[in-house]
């Protein structure tokens, strides 16, 4: 059994490589039973890893991962370690040699005739310059929803303005028709006779009632702009 259980885990560890020869993955194997993970040669340059296997894993990867992900990569390993068929997530990586990459591992658990899980084998797809094309996008989005809010704050602002200077004029114009009248009438006073105390009212009257106007006139000039 053992002998048939290792042949049915390197069958799939070969179809693995298979699919994946010549695409943008990587394929790692990890032992469930053990907590290592195997990393080809080109993954430990990268990561700036001397041995091949690695122990005590997630704990031995997580300075790849950013500090914010230490939790979600610990969980991540809970959940292949708890036996889920297929576990699958996306991380932003730190390699030691080259610029940072968002990698998507897709962990495919192996169980022994028992039903027990002893090995998952993991797919790392680079996805950065897919992240990178989302990101452009959601910038893009961001910049059109800006420049669409702005377009709405200015027309509210012209239509603000409108409603304000609609305002104005009429209530300029409301105040200046009878504001006419007392001034005409105050004329027509003046030409009669009248005591030197009346006369004074009536020039004072006068008097305030062309300031008056004047600070209308002005008020539908601003109205006006």
């Amino acid at each position: 059994n053992h002998v048939q259980l290792e042949e049915a885990l390197r069958e799939e560890r070969e179809r693995y490589r298979a699919a994946t020869e010549g695409a943008n993955l990587r394929v790692y194997e990890y032992s469930i039973l053990d907590h290592t993970i195997t990393l080809p040669e080109h993954v430990r340059q990268m990561f700036g890893h001397e041995d091949a296997v690695l122990h005590n894993v997630p704990e031995a990867l997580l300075s790849e991962f950013q500090e914010e992900d230490y939790d979600r990569a610990r969980q991540f390993f809970a959940r292949v370690d708890r036996g889920e068929k297929v576990v699958s997530d996306e991380f932003l990586m730190k390699p030691v040699k080259g610029r940072a990459a968002y990698l998507r591992f897709t962990f495919t658990t192996a169980f022994d005739y028992e039903g027990r899980p002893v090995k998952a084998y993991a797919v790392a797809e680079d996805i950065t310059a897919q992240k990178m094309e989302e990101a452009a996008k959601k910038r893009e989005r961001a910049a059109r929803k800006r420049e669409m809010e702005a377009k709405k704050g200015e027309k509210a602002a012209q239509q603000a303005n409108a409603a304000k200077s609609e305002f104005l004029s009429r209530m300029s114009h409301d105040i200046r028709t009878p504001l006419n009248g007392i001034m005409g009438l105050t004329y027509l006073a003046r030409q009669q006779e009248n005591t030197p105390q009346m006369a004074d009212y009536l020039q004072k009257i006068d008097i305030s009632s062309k300031f008056l106007l004047g600070l209308i006139n002005e008020v539908l000039d601003m109205s006006k702009a």
